[in-house]
């Protein structure tokens, strides 16, 4: 990997004094009155419990359990009963959160440790369309600055979507659960099933969720496009030695076909994550109280046209699109007479790749044209360390101190790709708009 001779590199130190952790660690929901006002004729099949857990977390966090929560609403949705926080989305499927009015990769969004970028440029498929509820226990909301632990970045906060399987007793080999719901408005109708076996040395847990919801109506009866179809699973493997040690193999995959978006002027036929990823936990080792390292594989592929799912135009467009991302983290803590220290290293490699097709020659037997290039195979490594000192003054006052190094080298691989002469390359495009060209890397 060649350096490039812009390489963004970053120095991020943040002090926290003083927090006043006499305020509550969670921030309540809206009342059911409030949301029932906003999504109308809903029906469930088992009452909505969205739980604010406010134990064993600082209060800069807010941790929501979804461990029974009803599967009929988006995962994304509940976090817009938490202050601060806000979303959007261009259809039916996929809330793009916001925290005090930051969003997209202004925000860390990790999936059970593991980031997941979407792959559509338009944001069709934010990384939390990918977070289907049944397969996790709990979101962790950190508003802002508040740690560095979780890669550059981030000004917003993190948002950590938390999958723990509890440890089975000598008496217990199994654990199962089904949930389900459906909602009038949209024929939306969503069933969920987790079920785990082992014993006190491993576990396998098999997870699964299916969510099929078809155009709904507003206010004045109008059918609006909303419709998609969402198919995930999740098996989990893990081997736990000791009751200080635990190793977990983990794949997903989330398939969401037919997507309609009824502000854009394509519509989604396929989308699809696969992640794989290793997770390591060790407490009590050594001089450390804990250990954890993480690896993980995301791959997303996206597909958007303007023809399979409605009227087929006059120009026919496609624009199939990848996004792949790899990385890890290894981080240790132990107490010191400073306070609790923290530190580890971690990276995060990203390659993405899109573009947009003419494919009006297809319906005569043709080949498609290329029409532009939306990412130009781009490559963005980023490898970071970090520090973080955490310190009780009192029973009220925190005083939390980091200090973090990020290497990033960016680069743009097919900047001089020109569909059929026309003058469209991202080099051109791009001399057009500045005034100057761009060396295909950053």
């Amino acid at each position: 990997m060649s350096i490039s001779p812009r390489v963004m590199l970053s120095i991020w130190l943040g002090v926290t004094l003083a927090y006043a952790v006499l305020t509550r660690a969670a921030e309540p929901p809206e009342s059911e009155a409030s949301f029932h006002t906003e999504v109308q004729m809903t029906m469930v099949t088992e009452m909505e419990v969205l739980d604010v857990v406010e134990q064993a977390i600082p209060a800069r966090q807010t941790r929501l359990s979804i461990n029974d929560f009803t599967p009929g609403r988006d995962t994304a949705e509940s976090l817009r009963d938490v202050l601060g926080i806000s979303g959007s989305r261009m259809g039916g499927h996929g809330i793009d959160p916001s925290i005090r009015g930051l969003n997209q990769t202004q925000l860390n969004v990790l999936l059970d440790g593991a980031y997941v970028h979407g792959g559509c440029p338009n944001r069709m498929d934010p990384p939390t369309s990918y977070a289907a509820a049944a397969g996790y226990q709990s979101v962790t909301v950190i508003k802002g600055t508040q740690t560095l632990a979780y890669g550059g970045g981030g000004p917003g906060g993190t948002l950590l979507f938390e999958r723990q399987t509890a440890r089975f007793e000598p008496n217990e080999s199994v654990r199962a659960r089904v949930a389900g719901a459906y909602r009038s408005n949209s024929d939306s109708a969503d069933v969920s099933a987790d079920v785990s076996m082992g014993n006190a040395k491993g576990y396998l847990r098999l997870i699964g969720h299916r969510k099929q919801s078809h155009d709904y109506q507003d206010g004045d009866g109008e059918r609006v496009r909303s419709a998609y179809d969402t198919v995930a699973g999740t098996v989990l493997l893990g081997y736990t030695p000791s009751s200080d040690a635990k190793l977990e193999w983990s794949y997903d995959r989330s398939d969401t076909s037919d997507a309609l978006y009824p502000g854009a002027g394509m519509d989604s036929p396929s989308a699809r994550n696969e992640t794989l990823r290793f997770e390591g936990a060790w407490t009590h080792l050594g001089v450390f109280d804990q250990i954890d390292l993480e690896i993980y594989r995301a791959e997303v592929s996206h597909v958007m046209d303007n023809y399979s799912l409605r009227s087929t135009p006059a120009m026919p467009m496609r624009a199939p699109s990848t996004s792949n991302t790899h990385g890890g983290r290894l981080s240790a803590a132990w107490d010191t007479v400073l306070g609790n220290v923290t530190v580890g290293i971690d990276g995060q490699y990203r390659r993405r790749a899109a573009q947009r097709w003419n494919d009006k020659p297809t319906l005569t037997g043709g080949e498609p044209m290329l029409n532009s290039v939306l990412w130009p195979e781009v490559a963005i490594d980023q490898t970071g360390a970090f520090l973080e000192v955490g310190a009780n003054l009192s029973n009220t006052f925190l005083l939390l101190t980091g200090l973090r190094f990020d290497h990033v080298v960016s680069e743009a691989r097919a900047v001089d790709q020109d569909p059929a002469g026309m003058l469209l390359s991202p080099q051109q495009l791009y001399t057009q708009y500045y005034g100057e060209q761009m060396d295909g890397s950053r």
